[in-house]
């Protein structure tokens, strides 16, 4: 069978798909993105409304722990006991920053609104 002994809806048809006009779809289910979930670590996830006290929480938690890292090792050095001392350093700096960082927040938010051009 040779290309002109085609017919001429068949030609149309081909001349559609190359064009990029395909009049056919095929049958492909997507599922949104909010139903797609990571491998099961262990527990549930929180609601998004505490992302206002959870981000603090770890935000607080890291910077203490370097910061509180660094000035011990910078006072003490590598001395014997040098662990339970930042350890205690960081769970006293972790009371002070958390309470702060929770106040301060807001606050922060509202300058940097002003500074940056939000979406």
């Amino acid at each position: 069978m040779s290309g002109r002994s085609r017919s001429a809806a068949a030609q149309g048809k081909e001349r559609q798909f190359y064009r990029g006009a395909c009049s056919w779809r095929p049958e492909v289910t997507i599922a949104p993105m909010e139903n797609l979930s990571p491998p099961s670590t262990g527990f549930r996830k929180l609601p998004a409304r505490y992302a206002a006290i959870v981000l603090p929480f770890f935000l607080s938690c890291i910077m203490t722990c370097l910061i509180s890292g660094i000035s011990t090792l910078r006072g003490v050095g590598l001395a014997p006991g040098v662990l339970q001392l930042w350890l205690g350093s960081w769970g006293l700096s972790w009371l002070i920053a958390f309470p702060t960082l929770m106040a301060v927040l807001p606050f922060v938010r509202r300058l940097t609104s002003r500074v940056v051009e939000m979406p």
